[in-house]
C-alpha cells in the first residue's frame, strides 16, 4: 500500500485529536451533508497536502492548527454515510476538494446545498485520496 494511503487510513480511523473518528463523534448528521441511499450523512472536513494527498488533520476549518491552514495545505471534505442501525458504521461516499481564490483554506458554509467549486489537484493527488477512501471503505466501512 502506498505510504500516503497508509498514513491517511490511519488518520481516518483515529479517535485521537485530528482524527476522522473523533470529528465524526462530534458532528451532527443529516443537515448540510444530506443523505445517501436513505442513510444520513456527516461532513468530515480535513486539511491535506495539495502536493502529495497526505491528510494532515480532520476538524472544522476554524479549529485546524495554523500550520495546516496555509500552502501547501488545502481543505477537503468527505461526505460520510452513517448506518445508525448497524452500530453507526460509516462509509465515505464523496470527496469534495474546496477552493477559494483568496485563500487555499476556508470555511465552506453549506458544502452540499450550494454549488461547490472544485480545486484542481493533480491526478496523482486525487489517486491518493481516492485510494484512501477505497481502503477505508473496504476495511472499515459497510
Amino acid at each position: 500500500m502506498d505510504l500516503f494511503v497508509k498514513h491517511n487510513v490511519a488518520l481516518m480511523t483515529s479517535a485521537a485529536r485530528g482524527g476522522m473518528q473523533r470529528l465524526l463523534a462530534e458532528e451532527s448528521i443529516g443537515g448540510n451533508a444530506s443523505a445517501w441511499q436513505r442513510l444520513p450523512c456527516a461532513a468530515a472536513n480535513f486539511s491535506f497536502d495539495s502536493r502529495t494527498g497526505a491528510i494532515a488533520w480532520f476538524d472544522n476549518p476554524q479549529d485546524v492548527p495554523g500550520k495546516y491552514r496555509r500552502p501547501p495545505y488545502i481543505v477537503g471534505t468527505f461526505r460520510v454515510a452513517v448506518d445508525l442501525r448497524n452500530g453507526a458504521k460509516t462509509h465515505i461516499v464523496e470527496f469534495i476538494c474546496h477552493e477559494d481564490d483568496k485563500a487555499p483554506f476556508y470555511h465552506p458554509r453549506r458544502i452540499i446545498d450550494r454549488p461547490v467549486q472544485k480545486h484542481t489537484i493533480s491526478s496523482d493527488v486525487r489517486r491518493v485520496i481516492d485510494w484512501s477512501m477505497r481502503e477505508y471503505n473496504q476495511v472499515h466501512g459497510f
